[in-house]
């Protein structure tokens, strides 16, 4: 009797551990942390825009998919929000290094389940690695060489729909798949529909006169200054 008490409480305890080791070994449900719930500017101070979003560039031959914003030093660029970053290396066309962030949003954002932030024109020193990042941690600095700015220190700060895809070349356009315009390879036809095509995958950042409410104000926590 005692013997068969025995082996009952054996393959209790057995059972016991197997379970508390599946629940252990199981993977977490999405962390709240991780979703990008709220945005903010991905620089300190006055938000001013030297060339707005879907500006037509005739040096380019395409329209704008950022913002630019001038500094006259190369200040510190920031995280807008929870993510991860996809990429961050030297990138073409002058844009010096670039950061990439992947935002998972809440359910039910207008926006989709991700969209993704650009940062263009930065220098290498300080310039973060890949993986996950939280809202406000440092990300690099903007550059202040003309080689990786286009002649003048600013951000090029774009938002684009959807999860990050690792490629280097968009068919489209016969060049880098996250350039900063809608440029179509071989012309220079404001009217052509890839023109359109192109700009649908990309969101206008902030408020403005010309396109109306942008992304980040209907994302942010505080008003923009």
């Amino acid at each position: 009797m005692r013997r068969n008490a025995l082996l009952v409480m054996a393959v209790f305890i057995c059972f016991s551990l197997v379970l508390l080791l599946r629940l252990h070994s199981r993977k977490p449900e999405s962390n709240s942390e991780h979703i990008a719930d709220s945005f903010r500017l991905p620089r300190d101070g006055t938000w001013i825009v030297s060339q707005e979003y879907a500006q037509w560039n005739s040096k380019w031959c395409g329209y704008h998919l950022a913002e630019d914003v001038g500094r006259a030093t190369e200040v510190p660029v920031y995280a807008t929000a929870n993510g991860v970053v996809r990429f961050a290396a030297l990138a073409q066309l002058g844009y010096g290094y670039v950061v990439i962030i992947e935002h998972k949003l809440p359910p039910e954002d207008p926006a989709g389940e991700y969209v993704y932030t650009v940062y263009g024109h930065l220098r290498r020193e300080n310039l973060i690695s890949i993986g996950q990042v939280p809202k406000d941690e440092l990300i690099g600095h903007l550059s202040e060489n003309p080689e990786y700015n286009c002649g003048f220190i600013h951000l090029h700060f774009g938002i684009r729909t959807g999860q990050f895809v690792m490629t280097g070349h968009d068919p489209r356009r016969g060049r880098w798949y996250y350039g900063g315009y809608t440029t179509i390879f071989g012309e220079c036809n404001k009217d052509n529909m890839v023109h359109q095509q192109i700009m649908d995958e990309w969101i206008n950042p902030t408020n403005d006169l010309t396109n109306g409410e942008g992304f980040i104000n209907a994302h942010i926590a505080e008003p923009l200054p």
